[in-house]
């Protein structure tokens, strides 16, 4: 809470939890407001907290015993995020199974999007080129058909799946 002297236009800030406020009923947080007063409630992302401190949360889906969100906790693996969704049932296919990761996702997109680029700038050279050789319409035509190409490569969203290194073996892991 922002709270302003009216005398002198000075302010201060005074402390309180939200949260004991209004889940727990805590008096000591649940403050009388007084005109004037700016409760300002911040969520995750406005205050940069240390890596262990943030809450980090993982979706299992498909051929587990108990799809749904879990909290990931710190230093926590695939096979312990799949032993808390309950295992795998008897339909699971392991080596069909998909990770995917935002952060590769994000790596995976930046380098497509370079790609991209670099591409279409080979292509708008390769067709100055041509049109400066050849001065005709097969020049035009190919330029078309190669920027139509680079507009389809920047339409392709990545996914972010990262390859498990799941080997062939006669006894499926149960997880």
């Amino acid at each position: 809470i922002q709270r302003v002297n009216p005398t002198d236009l000075s302010s201060k800030l005074i402390w309180m939890s939200p949260r004991k406020a209004i889940l727990e009923h805590d008096d000591t947080s649940n403050l009388e407001l007084q005109p004037g007063d700016i409760v300002t409630i911040f969520s995750q992302r406005d205050i940069s907290l240390p890596q262990d401190d943030r809450s980090r949360y993982v979706v299992v889906e498909g051929e587990v015993k108990r799809p749904g969100v879990y909290k990931l906790e710190v230093n926590e693996t695939l096979q312990s995020v799949l032993q808390r969704a309950g295992g795998l049932t008897p339909n699971a296919y392991v080596y069909g199974s998909q990770l995917m990761r935002e952060s590769a996702r994000i790596e995976q997109q930046n380098s497509l999007d370079q790609l991209v680029n670099t591409m279409e700038v080979q292509v708008r050279q390769s067709a100055l080129s041509i049109a400066a050789s050849a001065g005709g319409g097969d020049a035009q035509g190919l330029a078309q058909l190669q920027e139509g190409i680079v507009s389809q490569l920047r339409a392709v969203k990545a996914s972010g799946r990262v390859a498990l290194p799941v080997k062939p073996s006669p006894t499926c892991p149960t997880w």
